[in-house]
């Protein structure tokens, strides 16, 4: 097996591909994990914090 044989290098582009989409998705992932965490847990550490405001009366 040469580096001009087609197969080769069929396969090794085959490989760069699925190596990029694996860190693609697992951007993608880690993103949505994010934005779901914040949007469930962000909104209710805002609404707490916002209930608990201490008038001082002077």
């Amino acid at each position: 097996m040469t580096m001009d044989d087609p197969e080769y290098t069929e396969t090794l582009a085959s490989i760069r591909h699925y190596s990029n989409t694996r860190f693609a998705l697992l951007t993608l992932f880690v993103t949505a994990t994010a934005g779901l965490v914040v949007a469930v847990f962000g909104s209710a550490s805002t609404s707490s914090i916002h209930s608990r405001q201490v008038s001082v009366s002077r």
